[in-house]
């Protein structure tokens, strides 16, 4: 057995620059981080001619087949069509966490496929590499709206400052050295469900439809990311980054009438009246995971304000797609 676990991932600042109809123009730039909730692939090579087919896929629901071609999931069948033809193969996913949440579980899904397959054939990919297939199959062969940072996040790990290219290139900055500043932030972070799941397709494409209007807010949002990551590069207080997530919500918000509701919009208002100091929802938006940054002696005011919603702790993880062999 083959497997792979593929850590989820928490965007601080810069979501939407990363979308390549806008860093073509303007470039884009990210911080955020790889978490420590994860996906896990595993693979077991069979034998032909036992079963009546050749491919067993198992996610939250089970797909049998003799060739890549019949596999219903879109990504799957794309990646498999590339690294699994002739074989057969008994594929087995599973989740600390659900999809369509926010946390880019469906680029760690592909990017934990692309690893432990090509591990099977013996193919060794190093991060840049498995972000950019993983970014080839969803954003160009499936043309799914959306960034790249979830890709990145995925294969890289690791708490970064990711600048996108003009030209489609892009660089990752590890912020790992700060390892006594990021456990410092940790402690004002709080991660809640919203009890909304969502498709992000469909918030994503809002926004590409309308980027010519939108590119001045997405700049803003870029300039936020940069501005995030001097505060936490210096001694000055963290709170100037929850209040900075504030601003940087607020903006996000103007993007698409889609990326937030009335619902979200409550358990934002709650937690502020209790001393957070900002937060934004993660991914597209619409549902999913609200992030809340809180000042220290605030805390427990704000857990106590967003009863009964489920919180989720996490750290931040160095390791981005990690293959093990059993």
């Amino acid at each position: 057995m083959v497997l792979t676990r593929t850590p989820l991932r928490v965007s601080l600042f810069g979501g939407g620059s990363d979308l390549p109809s806008f860093f073509a123009d303007h470039g884009g730039a990210v911080l955020g981080g790889a978490i420590n909730h994860y996906i896990y692939c595993s693979v077991v090579k069979t034998f032909d001619g036992i079963c009546d087919y050749r491919l067993r896929l198992a996610y939250r629901k089970s797909e049998y087949a003799n060739r890549p071609e019949a596999i219903e999931h879109p990504a799957a069948r794309v990646i498999l069509a590339e690294y699994a033809q002739d074989r057969a193969l008994e594929i087995t996913i599973t989740a600390d966490l659900p999809a369509r949440i926010g946390l880019g579980s469906s680029s760690a899904f592909s990017v934990g496929l692309i690893n432990v397959l090509s591990a099977l054939n013996s193919t060794a990919l190093d991060p840049t590499r498995l972000a950019t297939k993983a970014i080839s199959v969803e954003r160009g062969v499936l043309k799914e709206p959306g960034g790249w940072q979830d890709q990145i996040f995925a294969a890289f790990g690791g708490f970064n400052f990711i600048s996108f290219s003009q030209d489609g290139s892009f660089t990752v900055d590890s912020l790992g050295s700060q390892a006594s500043r990021l456990r410092d932030l940790e402690q004002h972070l709080m991660l809640y469900f919203t009890g909304v799941s969502r498709d992000a397709g469909m918030v994503e494409q809002a926004k590409v439809d309308q980027m010519s209007s939108i590119s001045d807010s997405l700049t803003a949002i870029k300039d936020h990311a940069h501005r995030a990551l001097d505060t936490f590069m210096s001694d000055r207080n963290l709170e100037a980054i929850g209040r900075l997530l504030h601003e940087t919500w607020l903006t996000k918000r103007s993007l698409a009438r889609s990326v937030s509701t009335p619902h979200v919009d409550q358990m934002y208002d709650r937690a502020l009246a209790a001393g957070a100091l900002g937060g934004k929802l993660l991914g597209a938006g619409a549902g999913g995971f609200l992030l809340l940054f809180s000042p220290l002696d605030k805390v427990s005011a704000v857990q106590a304000a967003m009863q009964p919603h489920t919180q989720v702790p996490f750290s931040f993880v160095d390791q981005g797609s990690t293959l093990y062999q059993i």
